[in-house]
């Protein structure tokens, strides 16, 4: 017959077991609970955009339209197809001149992108930049003829010869009318050209390019520049004063460069 002091302690020994395990699930249950909180990042949606809500290009023009982040089902329309086309996969050529509007659509969700197309502003020449370009055709006719390579127009040369060629309007030398030599044009911070070969023809009163060639190439000097194999790029100046004496000024600047 069990004694009444050994029951208590039985008891007691339930009591405890049973408490300890409560313990043990909630102290459990919280770790994973807490677990579960930490490792489960929220993340908020990425919000879909057109490279471009506004659009102005030129008749012939293309453009690559794109909607970030990436969208792999994407349908691209026109308002107007004969202003503006769109490929499918969202490429636009400007067709005529006027507006449209380009969709692209993604789901029930769309996108657009407002397309003002302008035409082409024609290029015009002016007088001296047809006088140039004739100029430098017949400077490499003449190369040409004689086993020579071609020159080249250099942008930085032709502006130090028009200055060179205002300059001679008052001061028809290779002095400058500052006193200098006619290369000192070319270490002008403007221009800076690094050289290691130079010439200069000048010329008034020739009124188009085939006769200030002409008068050039019947001159020895101004000839064995022209015809020069040290050069590789040239500047050509033209300058036109209806007031002055020879009102047709010419320069020609030759430069060796590396």
């Amino acid at each position: 017959m069990q004694r009444k002091g050994e029951r208590i302690m039985k008891n007691a020994k339930k009591r405890v077991a049973a408490m300890f395990l409560a313990f043990l699930l909630v102290f459990c249950g919280s770790v994973i609970t807490m677990d579960v909180v930490q490792t489960v990042p929220v993340f908020a949606a990425s919000a879909v955009k057109l490279n471009k809500t506004k659009l102005t290009l030129k008749k012939g023009q293309t453009y690559q339209l794109k909607l970030s982040p990436d969208q792999k089902k994407v349908k691209w329309s026109s308002s107007k197809k004969n202003v503006v086309s769109v490929s499918k996969k969202g490429k636009l050529t400007a067709k005529k001149a006027g507006n449209a509007t380009i969709t692209a659509k993604v789901g029930k969700k769309k996108y657009t992108c407002k397309v003002t197309v302008k035409n082409k502003v024609a290029t015009v020449l002016t007088t001296a930049d047809k006088e140039k370009a004739e100029v430098l055709k017949l400077i490499n006719k003449e190369r040409k003829a004689q086993g020579l390579s071609s020159l080249k127009m250099d942008d930085t040369l032709n502006a130090a010869a028009d200055v060179r060629a205002k300059e001679i309007r008052k001061s028809f030398s290779h002095t400058r009318p500052n006193g200098e030599n006619c290369f000192s044009i070319l270490q002008e911070k403007k221009y800076e050209v690094k050289y290691y070969a130079a010439g200069e023809n000048i010329a008034a009163g020739y009124g188009n390019a085939a006769s200030v060639m002409d008068g050039w190439m019947n001159s020895p000097g101004h000839r064995a520049n022209i015809l020069g194999s040290s050069y590789n790029k040239v500047g050509i100046g033209y300058y036109y004063d209806a007031n002055s004496t020879y009102r047709y000024y010419w320069v020609q600047i030759f430069a060796g460069t590396q």
